[in-house]
């Protein structure tokens, strides 16, 4: 039987969120992770409560059990997949650091078209 992998939705126009999609497909060397950009036909069929405002706001995690994690609380749950990430996965999912990574993870997306260039390299300045 084969596993169920879990869906990642997020903005393909946003060259932030390309640039996150390309890391993430590097760590997820046993392809435990779907891709699918938050467009209206696409998004009834990963789950019936995603709406294309929300997941255009913030990237949004479909686990298999069905469960939906937006923004910080995806960050978290995606990184704990991953030898090179699960220090921050597990600390992320902690008081004081899960506050800090939610407030965090709505300034990024709120500035995230000024923060990558469209070849997804960070601007700084």
């Amino acid at each position: 039987m084969e596993r169920q992998r879990i869906a990642v939705v997020y903005d393909e126009r946003c060259h932030f969120c390309q640039a996150l999609v390309r890391r993430l497909r590097r760590l997820d060397r046993h392809q435990r992770l779907a891709y699918m950009p938050a467009e209206i036909e696409i998004l009834p069929q990963v789950h019936p409560a995603l709406t294309l405002e929300a997941c255009q706001r913030e990237m949004h995690v479909v686990t298999p059990e069905g469960q939906i994690l937006a923004g910080w609380d995806g960050v978290v749950y995606l990184a704990r997949l991953f030898p090179l990430t699960w220090l921050i996965g597990v600390l992320g999912d902690i008081v004081p650091f899960r506050w800090l990574g939610r407030r965090l993870y709505r300034f990024v997306a709120r500035h995230r078209s000024g923060l990558v260039n469209p070849k997804g390299y960070f601007r700084w300045g």
